[in-house]
């Protein structure tokens, strides 16, 4: 009987314990991808101070590794639970498309764009911890808002740089995105760019948050018509 009652208490402890167990959220973080990158910009005449329409496209794919602890438990949407400790390897992605209408005020040395729009956001992560993987995507609609500053020099060059948050409409990823780009223009209304971005994502869900960062080496081609 003592045995039995042991057992009892422990597997009651063990649920007490679990239960109050912190729920870890999931993060990855990698800026050393590479992350093409194409940009669109449609100037709209008549507007006061220089109307445009911009689209942009980028995505990213990164690899990181989280340990959890005894205390840590991350809850995936699909009901699977996750107890530390734990060595979880995340393969992981994020992919934008952005369009925005702004307005452009135009120096003599540089431009500063004010714009907001609409932000697609879609990620994706693989969590491998020594069994079967478990993927885990996500697809979000946000309002944009963004600055940006084009800096030309020379005769053929650019530096533009570009920072723009998501903010959720209903979903549940928040984004932060910043480049810092260097851009050639061998044609009038062509740019090759190369340079940095870094991509943050927040994503709210039921079980555990998760946190995405992917950046690094950005390049790809812009047209301004």
């Amino acid at each position: 009987m003592k045995l039995v009652l042991n057992a009892i208490l422990m597997s009651f402890l063990s649920l007490l314990f679990g239960a109050c167990s912190a729920v870890t959220p999931l993060q990855g973080e990698d800026r050393s991808s590479q992350l093409p990158l194409i940009d669109l910009r449609l100037d709209v005449d008549g507007v006061p101070g220089g109307g445009f329409v911009a689209v942009r496209g980028t995505s990213g794919e990164g690899k990181d590794e989280q340990v959890l602890d005894g205390s840590e438990v991350v809850q995936l949407k699909n009901g699977t639970q996750i107890n530390g400790p734990a060595d979880l390897a995340l393969d992981f992605q994020v992919r934008q498309l952005q369009l925005a209408v702004g307005l452009a005020m135009v120096e003599e040395t540089f431009t500063l764009d004010g714009f907001v729009g609409l932000e697609r956001t879609f990620t994706k992560v693989n969590i491998v911890t020594g069994g079967p993987p478990n993927d885990q995507t996500a697809e979000s609609t946000g309002l944009l808002l963004g600055l940006r500053l084009d800096y030309p020099f020379q005769s053929h060059w650019n530096f533009d740089m570009r920072a723009t948050v998501g903010v959720p409409l209903g979903d549940d990823i928040a984004t932060q995105t910043v480049s810092l780009l260097l851009a050639f223009r061998p044609l009038e209304h062509l740019r090759l760019q190369a340079g940095f971005i870094d991509i943050e994502t927040v994503e709210t869900t039921v079980g555990s948050d998760v946190e995405l960062a992917v950046g690094g080496l950005a390049f790809g081609l812009a047209l301004d018509l």
